[in-house]
């Protein structure tokens, strides 16, 4: 009879010793943050992966900064498409069961996924098409969770947000591409003021780094922005939450902003199809 040579206790302390080695990968890129460098490259890959959490989205930066689409390798399969002979998988979190801790609260446990990116496989890649500045504006404005009213005013006023009335003023006549970046700044205030319950260690560098990733989505210009100085003296479990709320506040505007380029694109469509 054929005997089974399966060591399940090798097995499992083989999967806790991965599963540390990616919980330390995930502290040692928190605390690189402070470097403007890892800090933008992390900004880059939350933008583009923005429902990714932070934690996965720190491991992907670490492991390959220029990852733009990822997938385990049995979904690449699914879509006949090969991974490249010897490419290195990158590890993210992936939430397993949830258990009973000792003290009575309830913990959550996790698995190590391997994927890799487009780049690693055999796939072309192709880059997304981005919409016109003049459509882009439009969507960006319609896309305020407050209402909108257009006012006339002098100087470089572009749009601001009033906490007061919940309300958001823009100016007329602005080029559409002060319009983009104006307005999301504006739109950041407005759901960190209607959407947050607790108030964020640094609101205004909380703000420049989620205005920092949406101009990147849309290949607006923006400074690089830091951390202020509250971020950096935050532990890094403190540090990940003020960025989750960050990438949470993005990937709310970003799906505002798809939903109405969409709808614009399918007016167009319409408009095409009756001529």
């Amino acid at each position: 009879m054929k005997q089974d040579n399966f060591d399940k206790g090798a097995w499992a302390a083989k999967k806790k010793a991965e599963r540390q080695r990616v919980f330390a990968m995930v502290e040692q890129a928190t605390q690189q943050l402070s470097d403007p460098a890892k800090l933008w490259e992390y900004l880059t890959i939350q933008q583009r992966f923005d429902r990714y959490t932070v934690s996965n989205a720190l491991l992907v930066a670490a492991q390959c900064p220029t990852a733009t689409r990822l997938a385990d390798y049995e979904t690449w399969a699914q879509r006949g498409i090969s991974v490249c002979r010897g490419a290195q998988s990158i590890s993210i979190l992936e939430p397993g069961k949830s258990y009973n801790r000792a003290d009575g609260s309830v913990g959550r446990s996790f698995n190590i996924k391997h994927l890799f990116d487009i780049g690693q496989t055999n796939a072309p890649q192709t880059s997304p098409a981005k919409p016109d500045p003049k459509t882009l504006a439009r969507a960006i404005v319609s896309s305020s969770p407050v209402r909108v009213r257009a006012v006339d005013s002098p100087g470089d006023f572009v749009a601001r947000y009033d906490p007061a009335e919940k309300e958001l003023r823009v100016a007329r006549h602005r080029t559409p591409q002060q319009l983009c970046t104006g307005v999301l700044a504006a739109i950041v205030e407005a759901r960190m003021d209607t959407e947050l319950h607790d108030p964020p260690a640094d609101p205004q560098a909380n703000r420049d780094l989620a205005l920092f990733m949406l101009c990147q989505r849309y290949g607006l210009p923006m400074q690089k922005p830091e951390l202020s100085d509250r971020q950096k003296a935050l532990d890094a479990k403190a540090l990940r939450g003020e960025l989750e709320t960050v990438r949470r506040l993005t990937s709310g505007c970003m799906a505002a902003v798809e939903k109405q380029l969409a709808h614009l694109r399918q007016a167009e469509k319409g408009d095409h199809d009756e001529r």
